[in-house]
Parts: C-alpha cells; structure tokens; sequence
C-alpha cells in the first residue's frame, strides 16, 4: 500500500489534504509541520510519495527538497501558492528534482474545490506510478539549493553566469550520429532533412508535455541552434502563474528568444513560444499572419493547455509537411491522436523513447498508434530537430 507524506505548516491544508485521501483505502498517510520534520518522517515513515509546501519555518521547501533528494530520492509534488515568487520557487524545485507542483487554490470555498481535489489525486497517483527515475536526480544534472537560488536572482537578463548558449552550432555543420530510429524499424534509416520550404514561416515544431516537462525543456530548448529556421510551440500542461514564470527562466539562458503567450503574436522563425497555463492555446490567421494567442479552456478537452487543440489548429493553416509534432513525457493522450493524424498525413514527428520519460503515457500513446515517425531519448530530440530542418545534405549524418 503506497505510502503518502504531506508536509505544510498550515494545519488547514493539512486537513483538506488528509479530507481528499482519507476515503481511498490505497494511501498510508503521515503529516509533518516543518521540512526538519519531513526529514525525520523520510527515514522513519518511508513515503512512496510526498505533498511538499514551498514555505515553511526551520527548514523551508527547497532546503527539504535538497535533503530528500540526497539523502532518500523519492517522488515529490510541490503544493505552491499562485504568487509569482512562489511559481519561481516551484520551478527551481522541478530543476532538483520535484516531480510537479499543484497551485494551492485561493479561498477556502476553492480549496475545497472538487478541481483541486482531482488534480491532487491524479498527480499524487502519476507520482506513485511513475518510476520517476530518481537515480537521474543525483546525477551532474542536479542543481543545489544555492545554485537555483543565485538564478532565481537573474532572471531578468541572460546572465553569463547559467549555461553557456549553444551560439557556436549551425545547421550546416556536422552532426554526430544518433540512434533515433524510425518507430517499430529500429534499423530503418532516419528519414531525411526537410527540404527548404517558402512562407513566413516556412514552418512550426508542436511540443506537448506534461508530468517532468520543465526540467527536460530546461535542457532541450538551449540545444536548438541560433539558426532555427522554425518557430517552436510548446504546449506544457501548467499553471498559468508558473507558465509565464517558466518562459522568463528558459529565455534567460536560452539561444532563441522565448515567451509565453497571451495576445495574438506573430510567429517567427528561430523563436520559442510558450502556452499560457491554465487556458488553450490556438494557431490564428490575424493581419495576414499566422499568429498563436490564448483562448478560453475547451471543456471537451481533459488537459490544458491542450497538445490536441494546438495541432488541430496548425493542421489547418500549414501543410503537413510544415510541421513537426514532438511528444514529450507526461501522462494520459494528450495530443497522440492529432499527431498520429498529422504522421498519416505527411508530417513527421518524434516520441521521447521510455528510457528517458519520467512519465512515459503521453509518447506511449503516440507510439501505439503507429504515429511516431521517430522515437528518440530525450538528449537526441534537439539533433534531430536540427538534422531534418538543415539545409545541408551533411545533416543526415
């Protein structure tokens, strides 16, 4: 029976979290009021899994985040109020290791909110499912309090203190070899680089996340080249709060220019846009131009902002070969349906192989499908992306 630790100083969250499991029978359930006690609880208690508040006295959330994640790895859900200092703070907790975080609701009626009761379950339950993969979290990928807190600090400019952007790197340039491999023909050659397209823009990469979305494209996205010739869009199943936060992150350190996206903006090439949270995200023709800009949540759809309503709406103003459709880790379908379409159609996509996948449930689908012209760990999608789009015949190298 999957062990459950929640951890909040509020007593009153605490007894909302404990009302929302304490009629499923397939939770043991521990509480502690400080992170100094959560600790105490990781090595007594055991947890399968732990609900982890941002603020808390002694020892606050990313101080106890550090001492798990050393000391007993294990899946944590980060619960963070809607407040920009706090969405940055939960980033910086999914950089080291947490799994997802949950916006703590505003008022007591919200609180107890069946919304929030479901997304608390169901991500609780990802986490105890997962295999999250725990033993990467201790790897030279991991990041140190001090270090999370010194880039929190930066955010406002490109500072030359996080990693250095990839400027040096071309399309044309040589490219190592990969073993992405063409899905159910592992032997099969990659499919070739994309011949050079008119319009403006000539094209748009579509990448659906989820569930370890933020710390994989804390990686991806600062591997594109200065030279992308496509626009990127990225559908990341989040917060409205901790989308915006997450897009000044990524920008403050990537190569491309990155921004989430509210009003109508027109796409253009070598430019990453992210979805605003907590709302759908659409393709649009405005002025003459193919624009993205937010829209009010679709209900016929369960995820948001959803994979599938972006691609729907791309589908209609490009042509399949134009788009590229990426799918990332993340649970349920989102999005597998739209890009199996897209496949069928004449464009290309690529499935993170389960390898790399914290959740592997979103690429799964798309998989079994038959939609994946390309399955690829999650440390190959960036060449790939670089080896269909350049214009030289060397990129199927």
């Amino acid at each position: 029976m999957p062990k459950l630790l929640v951890v909040d100083d509020s007593a009153l969250i605490r007894k909302f979290v404990k009302d929302i499991f304490v009629g499923d029978s397939s939770y043991v359930m521990e509480f502690a009021r400080t992170g100094k006690e959560a600790i105490e609880h990781l090595h007594r208690f055991k947890p399968d899994v732990i609900t982890l508040d941002v603020n808390m006295p002694e020892m606050d959330g990313l101080e106890a985040l550090t001492r798990i994640m050393s000391e007993r790895p294990t899946p944590v859900i980060m619960l963070s109020s809607l407040t920009s200092r706090d969405a940055l703070t939960s980033l910086d907790a999914l950089a080291m290791g947490a799994l997802d975080c949950v916006a703590k609701p505003t008022g007591m009626g919200a609180l107890t909110s069946a919304a929030f009761s479901e997304e608390l379950k169901r991500k609780v339950h990802i986490a105890v499912i997962s295999r999250s993969r725990l033993g990467q979290y201790k790897s030279q990928q991991s990041v140190s309090i001090q270090d999370s807190r010194s880039f929190t600090s930066g955010l406002t400019t490109k500072s030359s203190t996080t990693s250095a952007p990839k400027t040096n790197i071309r399309l044309g340039s040589a490219l190592s070899s990969s073993s992405a491999f063409i899905a159910g023909s592992p032997k099969a050659q990659v499919p070739p680089p994309i011949s050079p397209l008119s319009g403006n823009p000539p094209g748009v990469v579509v990448i659906g996340v989820s569930t370890g979305g933020p710390r994989l494209l804390e990686k991806l996205l600062p591997s594109l080249p200065g030279d992308f010739p496509w626009p990127v869009v990225v559908i990341q199943h989040m917060p409205k709060k901790f989308t915006e936060a997450f897009a000044n992150r990524v920008d403050s350190y990537c190569t491309l220019k990155v921004q989430e996206v509210v009003e109508p903006v027109p796409l253009a090439p070598g430019n990453i846009y992210i979805a605003h949270g907590s709302s759908d995200s659409v393709l649009v023709k405005h002025n003459g131009r193919i624009c993205m800009k937010s829209v009010a949540e679709d209900s016929a759809y369960y995820w948001h902002p959803s994979v599938s309503i972006m691609v729907i709406s791309a589908m209609k103003l490009f042509n399949p070969n134009q788009i590229i459709g990426v799918m990332l880790t993340g649970m349920g379908n989102d999005g597998a349906q739209e890009m199996y379409e897209l496949k069928q159609a004449g464009g290309r996509t690529i499935a993170e192989s389960e390898n790399s996948c914290v959740v592997f449930g979103m690429p799964r689908e798309l998989i079994r499908r038959g939609g994946a012209t390309v399955v690829a760990s999650a440390d190959e999608i960036a060449e790939q992306l670089t080896r269909w789009l350049t214009r030289s015949p060397r990129g199927l190298n």
